[in-house]
């Protein structure tokens, strides 16, 4: 791989990691605000209004709709590992330094990116809870 072609891939690859975090900050952001609302709408109703087979259907729904965006987010970081492993050995072919140093001129923010996904799986799990109790309290 001659030297204009690995920076182009080099480019394409921060490109890509940037697209993957920011679409995922975008869902997670419009994801949490439907959950919030959701809940805010059924402690609005109170529990005289709600029908408990349609507050079942809805939790379950909403539950496995996180425990996928648990699941997405592990995939994301996933691919944004793999990424940053692409990049180091990139880097490391042209710059002379190892694939394992640190390199932050050329690494992607890997702690960053890491702890943003892990706040979001807490999030996540967090209201995956609330959806799996939310029949048993408005009842």
């Amino acid at each position: 791989m001659n030297q204009t072609l690995a920076e182009k891939a080099y480019i394409e690859m921060h490109n890509h990691a940037r697209h993957i975090i920011t679409t995922l900050v975008y869902w997670f952001a419009f994801f949490v605000t439907v959950n919030f609302g959701t809940m805010g709408w059924l402690a609005a109703a109170g529990k005289a209004q709600l029908i408990h087979s349609f507050l079942i259907a809805l939790s379950t729904l909403l539950a496995f709709q996180n425990a996928l965006g648990i699941a997405i987010c592990f995939v994301c970081r996933s691919s944004l590992r793999r990424l940053d492993t692409q990049i180091r050995g990139i880097a490391s072919t042209f710059g002379g330094a190892a694939s394992n140093e640190v390199i932050p001129e050329v690494a992607l923010p890997w702690g960053l990116y890491t702890n943003a996904i892990w706040l979001m799986v807490a999030a996540l799990i967090s209201t995956f809870t609330v959806w799996i109790l939310a029949p048993h309290f408005l009842q």
